[in-house]
Formats: structure tokens, sequence, C-alpha cells
């Protein structure tokens, strides 16, 4: 009979296996009784024991005197001991594990220096200055346990030889002798651990002192309540938090200005500042002293704002003593300050730009030095934003984790997804969408939606239909004010946008509002009914989020401006570069990988600057950049590349790509007709182009191609397009030849 589908031959031969597969599982369980208990101490034993085995052997008479086979062994095993507990050190826990590490420190060394003694014989109490020196060494090094250890087995040890026949001299005079200068370096050992721990104890308090006060300086320069602090984030977090953000600030728009210097001084009393933060090849030289406000080059800043003439100065050093130097070197030729601060207080403090070629600063970036400014203070006044809120209560605490993660983001649309996430945990909600309103248009548009209805939404642009939202950025008010939905208000956002919404849903839109300036708003349809109280929680939010979003639009228009060339809005030189590296990677990456990149350059431009005037030569670069602009795709990239010089890379296009983009862009700019002094003209615009792979797998090959190229095609007669490969030729009545140097004129 079977069972189960196994014969019985089957069942036989698992009767006759078990008792074999019960060893197995027998020495499994072993194995892991090891692995979990007995490995982790397994380093630890053979010291102790050995030392146990040594002291028996002292009292058992068995180490005589004259070295024999005995102590050689029990040396080579405390050796062997040592280089195991070395090679293997134990992962054991626990308070037995902890007698056992002390142990293993203190008995392998005494037992070794007693083994020796009872090979010396009489010249054993040669070896003593040993014994005193480990108990020393236990009593200063080690905690009370390892003292204890050390002289009860030192004790022990000089007993078994007094008792033993292997004692070194059998007197107990020398016993007495030696248990007292055990117990005598013992007690010293233990005083001069207590007076080394109190006198440790006491540099620490003062270490830590004096750090408390550094960080509540620090603290109160960067406008950090040391105080008052976010849930669960301490004063130092805060203050690295704010140091990273004014950094970030900082390279931005040192690399943007740009400037040999960036240096931001804040308020240390009511007529001092100090610098917070420094960016400069001169960090050796700068002060630490409080600079007053109304002395120097910050009292031409502090005059000229109390005055209410202009926030900034420019100002010529020439061996004027910069307020943040301690010595000005000569290098430095030019210094722009800016007054950071609010209408209120407008010199809460200073930002400090120098520069050390012979040019000043100009217009547009005294413009971007002020907008610099103005971000600094954001953050500064966030920070302050973030110490004034703090509470106690369990609803307040997650206002507060939300506005850390809040003011943690970075980048605007990392900054969006934090505002909408901290609306949606404070309050369990159905949906919930942050507008805000672009500064350059101020077109409102949905930077973040979540929930029920916010496929789609991100991005959209409000059309000013009726809606809640609408109704809020023109009052500013919160709607509904009874918190409950009314469908006279016509849609929450936008058509399409949001959950299905009943009479009497539980809604709510918030203005966000920075120092009285309307930055957005945020939309939330919540699970339950929104009282008074969780209205003054997203009240609170909102001073943050407002803060938050302001902060975000601003570091992106200084992003942009970073990266922008300011007068046709294409990238800038650097950063058009920056993505034709990006382009050839990934071009190298994938086999077959094309790209190509055309330099187009505006034919006789210096003629139209001289003839039609500059602003009018503004006016065509603007518009050869909007055509420029207009025929990129999404992966492409386009800058102004120098002067009436422009950079288009197209990524994943050969040479016949090339050739078609460069034939098109030609003929649409010959086809502008611009207005200047003298009536309608038109330009041309020459171009020429390089691909990758056939020209050169390097950016630097590429462009030095495409010039070539380009200097073809202003020899041609100018409004052409050549390729690298592409050769010059002329016609002649015997047929086509080659061009060389000497036939080709000059062009400008």
């Amino acid at each position: 009979m079977t069972h189960d589908g196994l014969s019985g031959d089957t069942m036989a031969n698992a009767r006759t296996t078990r008792p074999g597969l019960t060893a197995q599982r027998l020495a499994i369980l072993l194995h892991r009784a090891w692995d979990r208990h007995a490995r982790h101490y397994a380093t630890l034993v053979p010291g102790t024991a050995i030392g146990a085995i040594v002291l028996l052997m002292l009292f058992g008479s068995t180490l005589t005197r004259g070295v024999g086979v005995a102590h050689i062994v029990l040396l080579g095993l405390l050796a062997l001991a040592a280089i195991l507990r070395i090679a293997f050190p134990p992962t054991a826990q626990g308070a037995i594990a902890s007698w056992l590490r002390l142990s293993d420190l203190v008995i392998p060394p005494l037992a070794a220096v007693n083994v020796v003694a009872a090979g010396m014989g009489v010249d054993a109490s040669l070896v003593f200055p040993l014994v005193l020196a480990v108990v020393t060494w236990s009593a200063a090094a080690l905690d009370r346990r390892g003292l204890l250890l050390a002289v009860g087995f030192a004790a022990t040890c000089e007993l078994a030889r007094v008792l033993g026949r292997g004692a070194w001299f059998g007197s107990l005079d020398e016993l007495v002798l030696h248990l007292a200068f055990l117990g005598g370096f013992a007690y010293g050992g233990f005083a001069l651990l207590r007076h080394e721990v109190t006198a440790t104890r006491r540099r620490v308090e003062a270490d830590a002192a004096l750090e408390l006060k550094k960080m509540a300086e620090e603290a109160h320069r960067l406008q950090v309540d040391p105080t008052v602090g976010v849930a669960a984030e301490s004063t130092a977090q805060r203050l690295d938090r704010a140091k990273k953000l004014l950094d970030d600030v900082l390279t931005l728009a040192k690399t943007a200005v740009p400037a040999h210097s960036i240096v931001l001084m804040t308020r240390a009393a009511p007529k001092t500042l100090v610098v917070a933060r420094a960016q400069t090849p001169e960090s050796d030289r700068l002060t630490t002293e409080p600079q007053n406000v109304q002395q120097g080059m910050l009292g031409v800043l502090h005059h000229a704002v109390a005055e209410g003439n202009q926030v900034h100065v420019r100002i010529p050093v020439d061996g004027r003593a910069l307020p943040y130097l301690t010595e000005t070197p000569a290098r430095i030729k030019h210094a722009l300050l800016v007054a950071v601060g609010s209408e209120r207080d407008p010199m809460q403090g200073a930002l400090f730009f120098d520069r050390t070629t012979d040019d000043g600063f100009g217009d547009g970036e005294v413009a971007l030095a002020e907008l610099v400014a103005h971000v600094l203070y954001r953050v500064l006044a966030m920070e302050r934003g973030l110490a004034q809120s703090d509470q106690r209560t369990e609803a307040l605490d997650r206002v507060m984790a939300a506005t850390a993660r809040i003011g943690a983001a970075s980048s605007a649309d990392v900054v969006a997804r934090e505002v909408a996430e901290s609306f949606r945990m404070l309050v369990p909600s159905r949906f919930v969408a942050l507008v805000v309103i672009e500064p350059d248009t101020g077109r409102a548009r949905v930077a973040e939606a979540l929930g029920e209805g916010a496929d789609g939404a991100r991005g959209r642009f409000l059309d000013g239909k009726p809606s809640a939202t609408t109704a809020v950025l023109r009052t500013p008010t919160a709607l509904p004010i009874n918190r409950r939905w009314q469908s006279a208000l016509g849609t929450l956002v936008a058509q399409g946008v949001g959950p299905t919404l009943l009479e009497g849903d539980p809604v709510v839109v918030l203005p966000l509002l920075c120092r009285d300036v309307l930055v957005g708003a945020v939309c939330l349809v919540a699970k339950e009914a929104i009282d008074d109280k969780v209205t003054d929680q997203l009240v609170g939010l909102t001073l943050q989020a407002a803060a938050a979003v302001e902060r975000s639009l601003a570091m992106g228009s200084l992003e942009a401006a970073a990266t922008s060339d300011p007068l046709t809005g294409l990238d800038n030189k650097r950063a058009v570069l920056a993505h034709l590296d990006q382009t050839l990677a990934r071009a190298r990456r994938v086999t077959g990988g094309e790209a190509a990149v055309l330099l187009i350059d505006v034919d006789h431009f210096t003629q139209v600057n001289d003839t039609q005037g500059h602003p009018i030569g503004d006016r065509v670069l603007k518009a050869v950049a909007q055509v420029i602009g207009g025929i990129k795709r999404v992966n492409d990239a386009a800058g102004r590349y120098g002067g009436e010089e422009f950079l288009l890379v197209l990524e994943s296009t050969g040479d016949d790509g090339a050739r078609k983009v460069a034939e098109r862009l030609r003929e649409r700019i010959e086809l502008l007709e611009h207005h200047g002094r003298t009536g309608p003209f038109r330009i041309t615009a020459s171009i020429g182009f390089a691909v990758f792979g056939r020209d050169g797998k390097g950016a630097e090959d590429l462009l030095k191609k495409a010039d070539d190229a380009l200097y073809q095609a202003k020899r041609a007669g100018r409004n052409q397009v050549f390729g690298a490969k592409d050769t010059l030729i002329r016609h002649t009545d015997g047929g086509s030849v080659v061009l060389d140097e000497d036939d080709l004129e000059s062009v400008d």
C-alpha cells in the first residue's frame, strides 16, 4: 500500500536514511549554535584560559626554575592567542563579553611575565617591574573592573609562587613586599586616572562651552535663533542648512557676475556688520572683527541707502581698505557693494563683489547683484521664520517638519513638490495643488498637483475663466469663507483639474503672500471638515511655503541669468558648450551615434552697427536668435558663441540632416525684414557645420572644423552653407579649380 504517491521501497529507503538525516541536523544545529554564540567569544577565551592554566601550574609547582618545554609551549600559546585576537576581533556583546574583553587584555601579559619569572629562578625579581607596569597601565587605560582583574590576578600569582615550589624566593616577607607594591601602584594609577578623567572632563566642558558660544555667534550672524528649533532638528543642523543655502547662492552669483571674491556681511550689532559667508581666494585675509557701518566703504553704502538714492555703490579700490579683509591686495581694482535688507530695514547686511580686472561692474551686473542680495535676504528671512514658528504641540510639530522639508528643497520643481506634499501630510486630503505666478509673464501656472484629478494638471496655465483660485489671486483672500465648496465659485482651479466637488465639500484656497507680495496659491480638498484650528495651521504653513516659492523663483531667475545670454535669451557660451559636451557623451555611448554642430555668423554685421546704430544691431541679433531658437528641437542646444556668431548643437543628426537644418536657417534669416534709420533692410548669414565621427569626436575638433567650414562659406561670397568636407572652388573657362590661400579675399 502506498501513500501520497510513494512506493513501499521509497518509504523503506526514507526510514533507513533517517539516522543519517538526524546526524546532519545535529551538525547543522551545532553549526548554528557556533555561528550565533560561540564564534563571537572564540578569540576572547584562549588568552584567559591559558592564564588560568599558568596560575594552576604555579600552585602545583609544575613550573620550576630553568626554562623548559612547558615554559616555551605556554609562551607560544599566549602569543598565538594574541595573534588570533588581533586577526579575528570578537563581536560578542553584553556583560559577560565585557568582562572577558578586560580579562583578555590584562591576564595574558601577566601570565607571560609569570612564566618567564618561574623560569628565571633567583633572578625573577628582575621582571617584577613588568607586572607593576601592566597594573599601572590597567589603572590608566581601563576602567575599575580592568584594574581589579589585573591586581587580583597578579596578587594570586604572587601567592602561588610562595606556596608552590616554583616561587621566586619562597619568602612571606617578599610576598608582603610585592603585594604592597601592587597596591601602591594600583592606587597611584587609579588616582592618576581619576585626576586625568577630571581634567579631561573639564577640558571637554570648556571646549563644549566655547563651541556653543561660537555656534551662538554664527547663528546670530545667519539669523538663526539657537533657543528655538524645528522639531527633531538641532541648531547645528539648521546652521548647516542655512550655510549650504547661502553658499549655493554665492557660488552661482560668483560665476554669473563674475567676480574675484563674493562676501556676505550680516549684522552683529545695531551699527556693525561681520563676515558671515565668503567665497574668495583671499580667505586667509578675511577679518573676524565687526565693522562699523558708518565708516569706510560701508559708510558710503550706508549713506546711499539712508538717502534713499540706491541700494548699491560701485567703488574703484585704488588702495582703499576693503572692510572684510585685514589687508587689501593691490591686485583688487574694483568693488561693488549691495545692501541686503527690507524696506523697513534696508541694511541688515551687505554683499560685496570685487574684481581684479581693470573693467568695472556694468549696469547688467549691478542688476544681477541686486537680485542676488534679494535672494540672500529671503534665505535669512526664511531662517527667522523657521525659528519664530517652533511650537511644542503635535500639530505644530507637523507644521515645522513640513517647513523643514520645504526649506531644505532647492530647485523650483522640488520646492513645489515639497510644498504640495507638506500640505497633504498636514491635512489628509483628496487633492492638493500649488499655483505659482510666473515672475516674467505674471501668468498663473499649476506648479504641482497631487491626488484626484491631478493628471495633466502640472504645468498648465490658468485660462482666466472663473474659478476659486483665480478669485483668490485677484483678492487675495482665502476662499470659501466657510471652507465649504460652493458651486457659485465655478471651478476649483481650472476646467478638468481636481476632483468632482459637491456642495459643502471641505475646500480651502489660500493665497501665498511673501512680504505682502502675492506669489501664488494653494488649493486643498480635505477628507474631513476644516476647522479654525486646522486653518491656523495651514495659514502658518503658507508663510513658509510662500517664502520658499519666492526663493525658488528668484533662484530660477538667477540661474537663468547665469546660463543665458542677456541680449538674445539663448544659452551663453559656457552653457551651450556644456550642452555640447553632454550631447557628444551621449553620442559616444551609442553605436553609430550622431551629432552635428553649426556655427552661424551674421554677414556684414559691422556695417549694420555702423550704418543703423547699435540698438538696431541688437534687434537684428535678437531676431536671428528667435529664428535659431524656433528651429531647434527639445534635445538640441543653441547659444550665442560670441558677437554676431551663434552655435547650434543638433543631437542624433548626421550630414544630410545638418545640411537641411542649416539651409532652412539660412533661408529664414534671409527672409527677415528689419527696420532701421535708412528704412527696411535685410541681412544674411553664413553657416559652417561639422559632424560627429566623420569630422572629429571631440568638441574642440568639431568646433574647429565647423569654424573652418564657416570660413569657407564667407570666402565663397557669404549667405552660404558649407560642411567640413566641402571644397571651395571657382569656375573658369577650362573648368573648376580649387582655390588656394592666395586666391582668397579678406572678410570681416
